[in-house]
């Protein structure tokens, strides 16, 4: 199989590399790109000289594409939108709610759902429990000790907050006593963490 070379020089076309053209004797070949290669010279990368075996790799590629989109297509869940005026009539007044935090208004209000075997499901929001509801309660141990005195300092919304108050508290109190702060959810007995400074190194709650 034959490879076609061009002189630099005058264009004149060679099947045959690393050589002066014969035509002007003074430029070298090189290769000749965006050529047609249905003379049968085909080579490992002629894609990137032939014009016609590049349209083809590049239609052969395209079709792939296009089969893994339709898969996809299949797998995919697509959202679409229902005017608030085409609501089933029978929703609940707590799921309306939480569908309403899930619509938008373009000229008119719309929910979204998605549809599965001709069901429609529409999507709501759903808050976590007593996730509003964290607080950070400070309570003050002297000398950072549990089995001495101690007392609460108080509930704060952030833990930057409750970090803040702990110390000055402590510097207030010449150092004597060490802050803990625990986070909690108001209504729950749940404890997910300590945050602060603590003798008690043995507990892995505490950071």
């Amino acid at each position: 199989m034959s490879e076609q070379y061009r002189c630099k020089s005058c264009g004149y076309v060679f099947d045959m590399k690393d050589m002066m053209c014969s035509e002007c004797g003074v430029g070298y070949l090189e290769r000749l790109r965006w050529t047609k290669g249905g003379d049968g010279s085909h080579f490992e990368g002629c894609e990137d000289v032939h014009l016609d075996c590049r349209i083809a790799q590049l239609e052969k590629e395209n079709a792939r594409l296009n089969v893994e989109l339709l898969e996809l297509n299949d797998k995919a869940v697509f959202i679409e939108f229902e005017n608030e005026d085409e609501l089933p009539a029978e929703i609940k007044d707590d799921v309306y709610s939480a569908m309403f935090e899930c619509s938008h208004v373009d000229g008119v209000r719309l929910f979204p759902y998605i549809e599965e075997n001709g069901q429609k499901y529409f999507l709501v929001m759903i808050e976590e429990e007593n996730k509003s509801r964290l607080v950070y309660i400070v309570t003050m141990y002297r000398y950072g000790d549990r089995e001495k005195h101690s007392y609460v300092l108080g509930a704060f919304s952030t833990e930057n907050d409750a970090r803040e108050c702990g110390e000055k508290e402590k510097d207030y109190r010449g150092g004597k006593y060490e802050p803990e702060i625990i986070k909690l959810y108001v209504d729950s007995q749940r404890i997910d963490d300590f945050v602060g400074d603590s003798d008690h190194e043995h507990d892995d709650r505490i950071l």
